[in-house]
């Protein structure tokens, strides 16, 4: 007679060991189906950063086509409104010397044209200058020459539209100020800054100050108009930003950061201040020995 084996304790047979070895397979696969789990979460993940990668890299090439696109155009676009409009104003002027002087109506609204065909070639050399600025295609004609005569120029070219806006254009130079800049640019700087506070300071005397400090130039336009909101002192020399609303004063806000741009070609700076009590202060500082580093 065969005599059975009583169960162990665990339910299992151990007489041919399965319950020893039958225990320890469930923690076995569990761990390797978490390990599993986890290198795919890991590979999805990793394939998730490189596809976003990706897709910024195409974005940020797609911005910079577009970029390049647009200056390309409005360099051509500035190009080809500049030429008609170049004509037009000699057209003025002729008409001008051939007005009567008696016929003062006549005369005036001449003037008027003038002035703003003249304010639109300002603004298409605005849009010119910003494009080779952003394409880095400023260029600098270097020549050594007194900034003294350049600021007196720049100041009488202005005076009349000072005088119109009811504006007193006083100047304070010590001189002479030799340097090594590009004339033309400097005085666009002098022309963008006194015009902005004409702009904005319409009724207020303006002062325009040259001076020599150790190794550099400096140049102060000031106003006694309301201000720049202290909000936004370090904004007004970037690309179309004002001081104020566009609907009171128009233009692009352009000029500042043209300013900006050309003294830091020159390798100088430039920044504005409130006045205390009223009004605004630009300074412009130069080296005097400016040269131009060399294209790597």
């Amino acid at each position: 007679m065969t005599i059975s084996q009583p169960p162990a304790p665990n339910g299992n047979l151990e007489a041919d060991g399965a319950g020893e070895s039958a225990q320890p397979d469930a923690p076995i696969r569990q761990s390797e189906a978490s390990d599993a789990l986890l290198g795919f979460v890991n590979v999805t993940g990793v394939l998730t950063q490189r596809q976003e990668a990706d897709e910024k890299r195409l974005t940020l090439a797609k911005a910079e086509e577009a970029i390049k696109l647009r200056d390309e155009f409005l360099s051509l676009a500035s190009h080809e409104l500049n030429t008609p409009l170049t004509a037009l104003l000699f057209q003025l002027q002729g008409l001008a010397d051939l007005v009567p002087s008696a016929d003062k109506r006549f005369a005036t609204r001449l003037d008027r044209a003038r002035r703003l065909a003249e304010r639109l070639s300002q603004l298409i050399d605005a849009i010119l200058d910003v494009s080779h600025i952003v394409s880095g295609e400023l260029k600098l004609n270097l020549e050594t020459f007194d900034l003294v005569d350049a600021v007196k120029e720049s100041a009488e070219r202005l005076r009349a539209t000072a005088t119109r806006a009811g504006c007193s254009l006083s100047m304070h130079v010590r001189g002479p100020i030799e340097g090594r800049w590009d004339r033309l640019r400097i005085e666009q700087i002098l022309t963008n800054l006194i015009s902005n506070s004409i702009k904005y300071a319409a009724g207020g005397p303006i002062q325009v100050s040259a001076a020599q400090e150790n190794e550099a130039a400096v140049l102060q336009v000031r106003d006694r108009g309301a201000g720049i909101p202290e909000a936004q002192l370090s904004r007004i020399f970037e690309r179309f930003e004002r001081a104020a609303s566009a609907r009171n004063h128009g233009g692009m806000g352009l000029g500042l950061y043209v300013a900006r741009q050309i003294a830091e070609a020159h390798g100088g700076s430039i920044e504005a201040a409130n006045l205390p009590g009223r009004g605004a202060c630009f300074t412009v500082r130069l080296p005097l020995d400016f040269r131009q580093p060399a294209p790597a």
